[in-house]
Order: C-alpha cells, then sequence, then structure tokens
C-alpha cells in the first residue's frame, strides 16, 4: 500500500513599520510505501523560502523605526516648510525633505526615516531544505532493522545597504554589506531491534549506531562610495571596509544498546548503555561512556486492586537513574588552540586567542527519578508526582585566569552541581458533551540548586573593565606574624598580646558561625569609631555580643585600628612573596565568589586595603 501527501502554502504580510514586509512559500510532500511484506519506508521532503523587508526595530539604535515614531514629536514636519505653512520645492517640484538640523539631538536631528528608508535596503532571505526518510526491513519474525536518514540545508542572505544621495550616508558616498551563510547537517541512525514474548515473559532488544554532522560557513563583505545609486550590489562600490569567512565543522558518532523487560504486563525493567565521541574534544578523551536503569510497577493491575477499576484507570510507580553526557561548552574546537591571524608590518602573524587544552573531557550528570503516574475515571483525569535530584560531575567551565597571562579564561572539567526538586502535573476533561471539549492543565515544579564544589581554589575578581586578577587565600594564622615586634616597628598601631588573642578570637567565631552569616539577611555592626571615622561591619549571628567578645567599646575602636594596620602591612608584604596577586589601583572591583562575608573598612583615599573577606578560617583581601 502507498500513501502521498502534498501541500503548498503562501503567506504576505506587509508588516506595520515603514518599508517592512514578510513573504513565505512553503512545499511539503510525503511519500509511505510498503514495498514488500518485509520492507517499507517513507520519504519526507519540505521547502521553504522566505524574503524579508527588515528596516532595524529592534535596539536604541536612531535609525531604528519603531523607536523613531515614539522618539520625534509629531509637531515636527516631514518636509520643510515655508514660513506661510507652505511645502518648499526642488527644481523638479517635489517636496524637499527636512532633515531637522535645528532639532535637539533626543528628537532625531539629521535624520528622517521616511525620506531615507525608501532609499535604503535591509533584506533577509532564506532558503530551507530539508529530508526525512527511513527503510524498516523484517528479517525474522520479531527481528527488524531500520536504517533512517535525515538532513538539514539553510541558505541565508543578508542586504543592508545606504543610499549616497540623502541621509546619514551621503558623506561616505553610501555602503553596501552582504552576508552569506550556509548550514548542513545530517543524522544517520541504524537500529537493528528483536522483540520476543514467551508465556507471560516480554523482551525488547535493540542494538545501533548514530552519526551527527555539522557544518557552517560563513562569508561576509562590505564597500562604500557607491558609483551608482540605486544600485546596492558590492561591484558598485570603490571602497573595501571589510571581509571576512570562516567554517565549522562538527561531528558525533555513537554506539548504543537498550534492554527491555516485562513480566506479566505489570513489572518493568530497563536497561540501557551508549558509547559517544565528540569532535569537540582530543583523540584521547573524545569517548565517553553513558547509561541508565529504570524500573516501574503498574499496581493497578495486581489482584488486590481489583475492587478499584471501577474508578482507577492507572496507576505506576516507577523509579530511574542514569547518567547522561554534556560536550557543549560554547566551541566547537574545545581540545585546540585557536589563533587570530593579523597582518605585522605587512607580514603574516598569529595572535592566540584560546588555550589548548587536550585533558577536555564529557562533562556527567547522574539523574536520579522516582514518582508515581495515575489516571482516573476512564482516563479523564490524570497526573504524576515526581521527585527527582541531579548530580553533575566534571563541568565543562571558562574558568576565569589572569589577564597578565594573555588570556581571560581557560577550559576546564572543573566543580559539580546538585540539582533537588520536586515536580506536579494534573491533567483533566472538564467537559465532554455534544461536541464540547474542555480540558485543563496544571503544572508546578519546585527545585534547589547547590554548589557542591567550586571550580577556583583562588578568588577571582572583575574590575568596570572586565579585566580580572587574583588575590591568594591566606589563613588567620598566617596574617599574624610570629614576631609582634617586627609588626610594631613596621607600624605606629600598638599591637598587645591582648588584641591579637582578640584577633584570633575573630577568625574563630568568624569560622565557628560561617553557615549563620551566609543565611543572615540582617547583617548589624559590631561597632564604630566616630574619632577616626571608621567602621567594620560583620555579619555576626544576632545572639552575639559584640561587648561580650571584646569588653568595651575602646577595644573594639583598637581592633579596627589593628585591622586596618595589619591589612596594610600584610599587604606591602605580600605584593613582593607572591605572583598570585594583581594589583590594580584606582580599579571598581566586584566579588563573584560566592558565599563571602564581607569585613570592610572604611579609611581615607591612601588606605591600601579596601575589604577583607572570610570564608570559613581563610581571609581575603581586595586593593583600593
Amino acid at each position: 500500500a502507498n500513501q502521498y501527501f502534498f501541500s503548498a502554502v503562501y503567506l504576505n504580510d506587509k508588516g506595520i513599520a515603514l518599508e517592512s514586509g514578510y513573504q513565505r512559500f512553503n512545499l511539503r510532500s510525503n511519500v509511505t510505501s510498503e514495498m514488500t511484506s518485509w520492507l517499507k519506508g517513507s520519504i519526507n521532503l519540505s521547502f521553504a523560502h522566505s524574503m524579508q523587508n527588515y528596516p532595524v526595530s529592534s535596539d536604541s539604535k536612531t535609525s531604528n523605526v519603531i523607536t523613531a515614531g515614539r522618539t520625534m514629536p509629531g509637531f515636527y514636519p516631514i518636509y520643510e516648510m515655508n514660513t506661510d505653512g507652505s511645502y518648499k520645492l526642488d527644481d523638479n517640484g517635489d517636496r524637499i525633505y527636512d532633515f531637522g538640523s535645528y532639532r535637539p539631538s533626543g528628537s532625531m536631528a539629521n535624520w528622517n526615516l521616511p525620506a531615507t528608508l525608501p532609499l535604503d535596503k535591509s533584506e533577509r532571505m532564506k532558503d530551507e531544505f530539508s529530508g526525512r526518510t527511513y527503510l524498516e526491513a523484517t528479517i525474522i519474525e520479531g527481528l527488524k532493522f531500520k536504517t533512517s536518514f535525515n538532513f538539514d540545508l539553510i541558505n541565508y542572505n543578508t542586504l543592508d545597504y545606504t543610499n549616497p544621495k540623502i541621509g546619514p550616508a551621503l558623506e561616505n558616498g553610501g555602503g553596501s554589506s552582504r552576508l552569506n551563510s550556509r548550514t548542513f547537517s545530517w543524522t544517520w541512525n541504524n537500529i537493528a531491534s528483536y522483540d520476543k514474548t514467551i508465556g507471560d515473559h516480554h523482551f525488547n532488544v535493540l542494538a545501533g549506531m548514530e552519526a551527527y554532522s555539522y557544518r557552517y560557513d560563513e562569508l561576509t563583505a562590505s564597500r562604500t562610495k557607491m558609483a551608482q545609486p540605486d544600485m546596492p550590489e558590492l561591484v558598485v562600490g570603490s571602497q573595501l571596509t571589510g571581509g571576512s569567512g570562516y567554517r565549522i565543522d562538527y561531528a558525533l558518532v555513537g554506539y548504543l544498546t537498550q534492554a527491555l523487560y516485562d513480566y506479566q504486563n505489570k513489572y518493568f525493567f530497563s536497561a540501557s548503555f551508549r558509547r559517544d565521541g565528540s569532535s569537540r574534544f582530543a583523540p584521547e578523551t573524545r569517548w565517553g561512556n553513558f547509561w541508565s536503569l529504570g524500573t516501574s510497577w503498574r499496581i493497578d493491575r495486581e489482584s488486590f486492586m481489583a475492587s478499584t477499576t471501577n474508578w482507577l484507570s492507572a496507576l505506576t510507580l516507577k523509579m530511574s537513574y542514569g547518567a547522561q553526557g554534556n560536550d557543549n561548552l560554547g566551541t566547537y574546537y574545545a581540545s585546540k588552540g585557536l589563533y587570530t591571524i593579523v597582518s605585522n608590518l605587512g607580514e603574516n602573524a598569529l595572535v592566540s586567542d584560546r588555550m589548548a587544552t587536550p585533558n577536555l573531557k564529557w562533562e556527567t550528570n547522574l539523574n536520579f527519578n522516582v514518582g508515581v503516574d495515575f489516571s482516573l475515571f476512564n482516563n479523564r483525569f490524570s497526573g504524576s508526582f515526581d521527585f527527582f535530584t541531579r548530580r553533575s560531575k566534571d563541568l565543562l567551565y571558562s574558568r576565569p585566569i589572569a589577564p597578565s597571562l594573555g588570556y581571560g579564561s581557560i577550559d576546564e572539567n572543573v566543580g559539580a552541581l546538585k540539582n533537588t526538586g520536586i515536580e506536579m502535573v494534573l491533567n483533566g476533561t472538564i467537559i465532554n458533551q455534544n461536541g464540547w471539549v474542555w480540558k485543563l492543565g496544571m503544572n508546578l515544579t519546585h527545585y534547589k540548586n547547590k554548589v557542591t564544589e567550586l571550580p577556583l581554589k583562588d578568588t577571582i575578581y572583575i574590575d568596570s573593565s572586565c579585566r580580572s586578577f587574583q588575590i591568594r587565600i591566606i589563613t588567620v594564622e598566617q596574617l599574624v606574624p610570629k614576631s609582634f615586634s617586627t609588626l610594631q616597628r613596621r607600624h605606629s598601631t600598638h599591637m598587645s598580646t591582648e588584641i591579637i588573642h582578640h584577633l584570633r578570637t575573630l577568625g574563630i567565631i568568624f569560622r565557628q558561625y560561617i553557615q549563620q552569616f551566609t543565611s543572615c539577611q540582617q547583617r548589624p555592626s559590631i561597632g564604630t569609631c566616630p574619632a577616626k571615622s571608621r567602621m567594620i561591619r560583620t555579619a555576626f549571628h544576632p545572639s552575639v555580643s559584640v561587648q561580650s567578645l571584646f569588653g568595651d567599646k575602646h577595644t573594639v575602636c583598637k581592633l579596627q585600628e589593628l585591622l586596618h594596620g595589619f591589612c596594610q602591612i600584610f599587604i606591602l608584604r605580600f605584593l613582593i612573596i607572591t605572583t598570585h596577586l594583581r594589583y590594580r589601583r584606582n580599579a571598581h572591583k566586584h566579588i563573584i565568589q560566592p558565599k563571602s562575608i564581607p569585613l570592610r573598612t572604611i579609611t581615607g583615599k591612601r588606605s591600601v586595603c579596601q575589604t577583607i573577606f572570610f570564608v570559613d578560617d581563610k581571609i581575603k583581601v581586595i586593593l583600593n
């Protein structure tokens, strides 16, 4: 038996903005054939061609036609006017557009989109061709082999042209730029399966392979000084302003197997395994192994549930656990070093863009799920309740590093995450009578994400210029040198044994209450020194009394002075003995390390120390 299907669709949307519009033409055909008693196949082909006039309408540019309609007040004219209210005309008797050089900058000065848009072009053209095919052969009873091949081809072209007659491109003679991209991907699957029932036992086993290929090509070019004002083609421009092109290749291959078993259609078991290789990684780390186990129980089919058949349609208890892989890091060449080719005094030169990471490997996600599915009153109402947890290890992460190394980040398998949550889904048919059907659905999900392993042992800070620097972590004991006399000689602050004891107590308090600190929303200050105009703020547990820790307010002030002095002396020493410290003066810095507890010292402009961060029993320091 053969089945045929064919369809054609045409759409023409004029658009709501000036010079905007969209046209699309679609063709689709589908042929399914049972060629013999043991062989059948299908071919599904589709083609779509679209053309869009695409004036800027989605950003803050002056050329945004939608923004222009809201920005320029309506009392400004489109055409130049005479004092008597009549229009000014050119030599041909046509109205002269008013570009409004007298208008303020916030009211589209020197712009007139109704004048320029009909002469400019902003076109987007796309051709899409896709195919879905398969052949399935029944070799013997229960044993089948199926091969399928799917492909997608997308060709995308853009044209952006500004005319040289009037408008903002008048000074450079207009310009034209084009982009052409081509995307081709295909997937090839070959699956052999065997299905067999022996009494109350049912078996289904399959094995196969999957191959995926992706290729992307892009070519761009632009020119200015257009010799012919009504021709937007690149060949008309006399000055080349840009041109580039590149290609991306990506491939993935996997081998898989799966086994399903059920007994009396009540007890179900499943197991699967697959091995995938990705071109993103180096040959030594290219392959990853992933698996899953699952079981379910149809409770409603048990004999002791016979009394519920009049209202309970289905009740299933289910559980599964398995590992999934992820190779997507945002780059298709995750293991390789990448370079930019530049001109150096007329000679080719290479600039490194990305460090090679040959040890990079698959990210693994371990998923556990347990839940129940139910259906009531002949499937009129149904729902499910699930508890899930997901542990991610070997996370693919771009770890920031010091810019002085020549790179902003390096890709690594670092860190771990844990996601835990519950999910509820409810569906019901409220009305189903006389052809009227009203269905209602609801879903609810609650989950919690927790970072179980941080990728950074040193804290990374980022300033307002998106540059980063590292500060090495030290302990409280490292901050307090063994020789107090050395500190006394280098700083005028009196440092008695009692104050040193208080400082160590401070570190113990932070270590003891670190968990409470991170959860506290109210973070009271521990004291203020009006004379010195300095304040230390921290997140002590609300039940902790400051005076019970330090005796009196005078001691608190002394402690503030001590911390300020320690901070300055420590930084001066640390600048010499470590290479991990990157000093940036007069930069605005924002910490991105989670769960950091600030202890700020507000001092004069010459202060070296700006902020101290206590994490567990360690101190992190930010420079001014």
